[in-house]
Parts: structure tokens; sequence; C-alpha cells
């Protein structure tokens, strides 16, 4: 075979599996003929090369992952950016869970970068390497009560600066939960933060189902508050009676 042949028919294979990749995705024959590809080395010229970065430019983060998740002798680093690119939080989560050399601390940074809550935390709860400060430090820095909360269960999580996030939210319903969930809790210093929120119905809760929290003060202010709260009731019954006067 000569050379213009060989070329010619390596060009046929690269727009066949360009045709196949775009109309079936990664499909199981695709990644069989990646895989002989690959194995050719050499004397498969650029193909193996141009189908990746025709995936790449070409296809979206599905198909780049699952072309990363598939192939052998892929380029980890150039789907990595192609993906990160992307800014898909679930797509950046899965790659870094599941691409063996993929760069942790970049993939970390991009994660956070999205603001998804929901993937941010699978990272850091599924992402072998993560780093759990960094996380604890971003759920932190965005407030969010509900997530400060659900980090009090990451292995490795400062408990004692998770707490003084989650007063700080002024949350009554993750105060509560954070004070009779987590390990460790300081349960005063929560039990002070609950009565501060002023809601009533967390406060009762505290009260029966958080152990060692203060039950005679909590029903006190419980008390207090419910005969204030009826009080405000009556006021604005008789300023709107007032209006039929």
């Amino acid at each position: 075979m000569t050379n213009e042949e060989k070329a010619q028919k390596l060009n046929s294979i690269e727009l066949e599996l360009k045709k196949m990749v775009s109309s079936y995705g990664v499909s199981n024959d695709f990644i069989e003929h990646m895989d002989r590809i690959h194995k050719l080395g050499s004397i498969a010229g650029n193909v193996f090369e141009n189908i990746q970065d025709y995936i790449i430019s070409n296809t979206d983060e599905e198909h780049v992952y699952h072309f990363a998740h598939k192939i052998k002798g892929i380029n980890v680093e150039k789907l990595e950016n192609a993906i990160i690119s992307t800014n898909s939080a679930y797509y950046i989560y899965t790659f870094a869970r599941d691409i063996k050399g993929a760069n942790i601390e970049k993939l970390e940074d991009a994660i956070i970068a999205t603001n998804k809550f929901e993937y941010i935390y699978n990272f850091v709860k599924y992402v072998k390497g993560a780093n759990v400060e960094k996380f604890e430090n971003a759920f932190i820095d965005n407030k969010n009560s509900e997530y400060i909360y659900k980090f009090s269960h990451i292995k490795g999580a400062n408990i004692k600066k998770l707490e003084e996030a989650i007063i700080a939210t002024q949350n009554a319903e993750y105060i509560y939960y954070f004070a009779r969930d987590v390990k460790g809790a300081n349960i005063n210093k929560l039990e002070d933060a609950i009565v501060n929120t002023g809601n009533r119905f967390y406060i009762y809760e505290f009260a029966c189902f958080v152990p060692k929290a203060n039950t005679e003060r909590l029903s006190e202010i419980f008390n207090q508050k419910l005969k204030k709260d009826e009080t405000n009731d009556d006021d604005i019954d008789s300023l709107l009676s007032s209006l039929y006067e």
C-alpha cells in the first residue's frame, strides 16, 4: 500500500468515526473502533487525536465525559479543560470522580465557581482527595444554611467553625437540625441562637428533640412568645374590626 493510499484510508476511517459519534454518541461500536486505533499507534497516524479534537469541538459535555471515561489513551488534560469550559457542575463533578489522572485541585476550583451547591457537596463527599477545608470555606462564604449543616457530616469537617457559621445565618430550622444531629455541637450556644431567632416553632422543636436542651428555659420562652403572639393577633383583629365602625 502506498503512502497516498494509506492516507486516503485513514481519512475515510476518520470521517466514518466522526459520523458515528455524531449520530450515536460514544457507542460500543465506536469504543471498539477507537480501541483498535489506539493499539495501532503510529500506524493509524493522527486519527485518534483528530477524533478527540472533534469530540471536544463539535459535541457537548456529555460526549466529552463519556469519551474520557470509556476510551483508552486519551489526553486527560485536554478533555478536562473542555469539561471545565462548559461550566457544567454535573460533568465537572463526575469527571473528577471517575477519570483516572484528573487534576482534582483544578476541578475543585471549577466546581466551586459554578455555585451549584448540590454538585459542590457531592464533589467533596465522593471525590477521593478533595480538599475538605476549601469546600468548607466555600459553603461558609456562601452562607447557605442547608449545606453548612450538611457539610457537618463530611469526614474532617471543622464542627466548631461550621457551628459559628450556622448561627450566623440566623436560620432557625438549620440551627435546630445542627443541634439535634451533629455530634460535638455546643448545645448551650445553639440554644441561645435558636432563642435569638424568635422562631416559636423551632424553639419548641429544640426543647422537645435536642438532647441536653434546657427544656424549662425554652418552655418559659415559648409560652411568653405564645402569649405575646396571641396579644398581637388580638390587636390586629381589633384594628381590622375598627374599619367597619
